[in-house]
């Protein structure tokens, strides 16, 4: 009996080390969130490494539902070595989910990513960090 809660434990510590291993290896996505003033933004993206990279953008009106979203433009930096990709319009895949695709980043360390949310009244930036191995 005390052979087999042995084996069951060493099997279930098995899992865990090699579940945690695939999480690294694999990397994941990287999920944010920022509030502007009229918006909560959340992005999804899975920029592990150096490359173009797609990142999902939900956004969801925080004071008045009735505002029509114009354009959603993604700007990467990275303040630290002066560069700046290519800025991407979002284009839309659902009510108040939007793809920027191929978005560039052309070398490892923090990039610090600005999505600007355009209507036809005013715009809202939100800011978020992504690490790029």
């Amino acid at each position: 009996m005390k052979r087999r809660v042995y084996v069951l434990r060493l099997i279930q510590m098995a899992t865990y080390v090699v579940a945690f291993a695939l999480l690294i290896a694999c990397g994941g996505s990287d999920e944010q969130v920022a509030q502007t003033e009229h918006f909560a933004v959340r992005i999804r993206s899975e920029a592990q490494g150096v490359g173009e990279h797609d990142i999902i953008i939900d956004i969801r009106e925080r004071v008045n539902p009735s505002v029509t979203v114009e354009e959603v433009v993604v700007a990467p930096t990275m303040r630290d070595m002066g560069m700046a990709s290519p800025e991407v319009i979002a284009t839309a895949d659902a009510s108040g989910r939007y793809r920027a695709k191929q978005v560039w980043f052309s070398m490892g360390g923090e990039w610090e990513v600005e999505v600007r949310i355009r209507t036809t009244t005013f715009e809202d930036i939100a800011i978020f960090r992504i690490q790029v191995n």
